[in-house]
């Protein structure tokens, strides 16, 4: 059934979409909350709308394009309908008519779908590795202006760990896929690109459970001491719960040493007048 086909092919580009536009979002929010000690309700209330919006319009591009063009078909190398002409031959051998999709417009379709989620991809790479840099040298950079030198040397490790997790995560899930676009399709590189790009969200919530679970278990000040596996369940049932005293005091030594710097470019400009 071609409507059947269309409809899945249509999901999942715009899936794909959503996947590599919120990750982004992901790490423009810890950038803002720790960089630029932006509160949650404030990034709630304006930011995220916003970066919504925008990643509905992006994620929704593409999969209408294809399927405007009717080349969402069932393709000879994927297990799902993707942007194909149907049969495949009609693209190369002129005698072999089209059932579904126009074989003289397919090639500048191939350029498009080769061309968008390399660009996609690439800008995603970009935000997080820009990101995760950002906010590792915010929090990890010496505190000149302090006699605390902020952070304990532990905590600095784990922080900067975590970035580069976050950065781990990204190219191993997106690397196979991004391999099809320039060499032929193997099965071993098809097999390996199923197995990785669908886990980033899975690789995300693992990066950011192991971060949770740290912080709180070695929190100076929590109430309750809590087993690992306790932490676990109540991120899931009643996040609410879990006050991470120990990331509100990190951010706050950040949030101090950002004001004490303001305040003395303050007071040598004050001087030069």
């Amino acid at each position: 059934n071609h409507g059947t086909c269309s409809m899945q092919a249509f999901l999942i580009f715009l899936g794909w979409g959503f996947v590599v536009n919120t990750n982004g979002i992901l790490m423009i929010y810890y950038l803002c909350a720790i960089r630029y000690k932006m509160s949650d309700e404030t990034f709630r209330k304006y930011a995220e709308p916003i970066f919504l919006i925008f990643s509905t319009s992006v994620s929704l591009f593409s999969p209408i394009y294809f399927l405007s063009r009717n080349h969402f078909n069932p393709t000879p190398v994927d297990t799902f309908c993707a942007v194909d002409v149907y049969p495949r031959e009609c693209f190369f051998n002129e005698n072999v008519q089209c059932i579904h999709g126009d074989a003289d417009a397919f090639e500048e379709t191939l350029n498009f779908y080769y061309r968008y989620p390399i660009g996609a991809i690439g800008i995603q790479m970009l935000v997080i590795i820009s990101s995760m840099i950002v906010v590792v040298y915010t929090v990890c950079r010496p505190k000149p202006h302090s006699a605390n030198d902020g952070l304990p040397r532990k905590q600095k490790i784990i922080i900067a760990l975590i970035g580069c997790a976050y950065i781990i995560a990204c190219l191993l899930s997106w690397v196979f896929t991004v391999v099809t676009f320039f060499v032929t399709e193997t099965r071993t590189i098809a097999t390996l690109k199923y197995i990785f790009t669908p886990l980033q969200g899975w690789f995300n919530l693992l990066i950011f459970t192991f971060h949770k679970v740290y912080t709180c278990t070695h929190a100076e000040n929590t109430k309750k001491s809590w087993t690992s596996l306790e932490l676990i369940a109540l991120l899931f049932k009643s996040p609410n719960l879990l006050v991470d005293k120990e990331v509100v005091y990190n951010l706050d030594i950040v949030f101090e040493d950002q004001n004490q710097r303001k305040e003395d470019d303050e007071k040598k400009h004050n001087a030069r007048k």
